[in-house]
């Protein structure tokens, strides 16, 4: 007759050990999957999330510049230049973060803004809120080369060489006589500014010779 192993017995010892280290193996190498699936999920979400914010701030290149926020210095120049008056329509092309805005809007002005980024938008909109400005200050999400400009009298740019070629054309023949236009380092290719100081240039449109 065949004796059953007793429980304590040499062999069921060593066959625990192995079905525990089995066990223990499967649930090691479980876990170590799960850990392995939740960093390549965590590396994709980053690597969208970057995409998506280089989208964002790269997409408005293709019909304007890259964002790059005027210097203060700059900006007084800009102002001093414009000469702007209460009731002119004044328009910052490329608004950014509305640091432009800010400052004409300071002056007891009111001034729109044109710009592409969404965030930027979102931004500028925000902080002309916290600084009591938003009465005097709009700013659209626009392609500023869709617009109008017929009904400006003053237009501020900080814009990018690729561009102002295109804009000077546009400006030149949608603007009104007497109307400025005041650029932030970039010169129109074939406009002879009237004024020129700090690296900021002032173009009249003069009424046409007759």
């Amino acid at each position: 007759m065949l004796l059953a192993p007793r429980r304590n017995s040499p062999s069921n010892r060593i066959f625990f050990v192995w079905e525990t280290l089995a066990k223990t193996a499967t649930m090691d190498g479980m876990l170590l999957n799960y850990l392995l699936l939740g960093l390549v999920i965590l590396t994709l979400g980053v690597l969208l999330y970057l995409i998506a914010l280089q989208c964002i701030f790269l997409w408005p290149t293709l019909f304007g510049a890259v964002f790059v926020p005027s210097k203060e210095a700059q900006i007084r120049t800009m102002l001093a230049l414009a000469k702007a008056t209460p009731g002119e329509r004044i328009v910052d092309l490329g608004s950014g973060d509305g640091t432009v805005l800010f400052a004409v809007a300071q002056e007891g002005l009111d001034v729109e803004g044109l710009e592409m980024n969404p965030i930027l938008v979102k931004r500028s909109l925000r902080k002309a809120n916290a600084l009591g400005l938003q009465e005097r200050i709009s700013v659209q999400r626009k392609n500023f080369f869709h617009i109008d400009f017929s009904e400006y009298d003053v237009i501020l740019l900080y814009g990018i060489t690729y561009i102002m070629n295109k804009l000077e054309r546009k400006l030149r023949k949608e603007l009104k006589p007497g109307a400025r236009v005041i650029s932030n380092h970039f010169q129109f290719p074939n406009w002879q500014p009237e004024r020129e100081e700090n690296d900021v240039r002032m173009y009249r449109m003069n009424p046409p010779a007759s």
